[in-house]
């Protein structure tokens, strides 16, 4: 028998949980993360509307999508950006890899641990937005953080001395092994330091006088 995908029901209960806890969450520190891992649409109601109270509590949503159908993308893409909800939505490790160098962030290697780490929660807002623009300075270097370890402070920053940052980077991640680039289809260092100095590299400018 089809049960459908009753997500509102879900939805509401899983917001009952963290009412229970919102005190303690917010005294914390502490976020609730919602995973919802779905293959289509809500079948018992509006799903935007279920999800409207999470908006006032302390969550953070990852939808992982368990297929590619263009629909359904869209179908989650619009819940997104109807919401003012901290939302990450999850295509495939392939796509998500292939979304990230469309969006010139191809100076990182997209491996799957960070992949997994996108699909169970981090609450890093950087790595929600590497597949929708190009990342700043500022951005990239917290991404670093969480790639490589340590605060995004102990690295020098990129807008100030590029040459500084992409030498710590190339230094700190000799200790990490390859990872698989499912782009190449090659072993690869987390971050492409020649990409990397190209891509924020100041253009030169001429004045004349």
């Amino acid at each position: 028998m089809d049960l459908g995908t009753p997500l509102c029901r879900h939805i509401r209960d899983v917001i009952t949980s963290i009412r229970a806890i919102e005190s303690k969450l917010r005294s914390n520190g502490q976020r609730a993360c919602v995973i919802i891992a779905t293959d289509g649409e809500s079948s018992d109601g509006d799903i935007a509307a279920a999800m409207k109270p999470l908006e006032s509590l302390p969550c953070w949503v990852v939808i992982r999508l368990c297929t590619s159908d263009d629909k359904i993308v869209r179908y989650w893409n619009s819940i997104d950006s109807s919401l003012e909800i901290e939302m990450d939505v999850l295509d495939d490790f392939k796509s998500e890899a292939e979304e990230i160098q469309s969006s010139k962030n191809d100076w990182i290697t997209y491996g799957e641990p960070l992949h997994c780490m996108r699909e169970f929660g981090i609450p890093c807002k950087e790595l929600d937005l590497i597949d929708e623009k190009a990342l700043s300075g500022e951005q990239i270097r917290i991404v670093a953080s969480a790639v490589l370890g340590g605060r995004s402070d102990s690295f020098p920053h990129p807008e100030v001395d590029l040459e500084a940052f992409v030498s710590f980077i190339e230094q700190k991640q000799h200790s990490y092994p390859l990872v698989y680039d499912v782009i190449t289809r090659r072993f690869q260092p987390w971050f492409k330091v020649d990409i990397l100095w190209k891509r924020m590299k100041p253009k030169s400018t001429c004045t004349l006088m």
